[in-house]
């Protein structure tokens, strides 16, 4: 099982090779390798396995801002196992097909790559 903080839900979704470092890009590449085979996600607002490549290590006051309004927006509870899909389709319809991306992340430096992808995105 996973450990994936809400707002990672929309990084790996948006995610094209671009990052902070190598050492996260292949880290992001693995991580979304083993969501695409569907796990059982522990969803947290933590540093978990996308956290750990990353040199900030999503320690911002606006990563777990982020999270809250994941959470908020797609009526998920934190500390609780989901299978991936089910979250995904979450994600899309709470969020991505009612246009808040902005208002969760619209502050967010990697923002433009995600707004450019948010329709043909989840």
């Amino acid at each position: 099982m996973l450990t994936l903080r809400p707002h990672h839900l929309l990084c790996t979704e948006f995610f094209e090779g671009k990052g902070y470092s190598e050492k996260f890009t292949g880290n992001m590449y693995k991580v979304i390798s083993e969501l695409e085979k569907n796990p059982e996600i522990f969803l947290a607002v933590k540093s978990d396995v996308i956290c750990s490549g990353c040199p900030k290590n999503c320690i911002s006051g606006k990563a777990f801002s982020y999270d809250r309004k994941i959470l908020e927006y797609c009526k998920l509870n934190e500390n609780t196992v989901y299978r991936y899909s089910d979250l995904k389709k979450k994600v899309k319809s709470e969020i991505l097909e009612k246009n808040f991306l902005e208002n969760i992340c619209g502050d967010c430096q990697w923002y433009s790559i995600c707004s450019k992808s948010e329709k043909g995105g989840i």
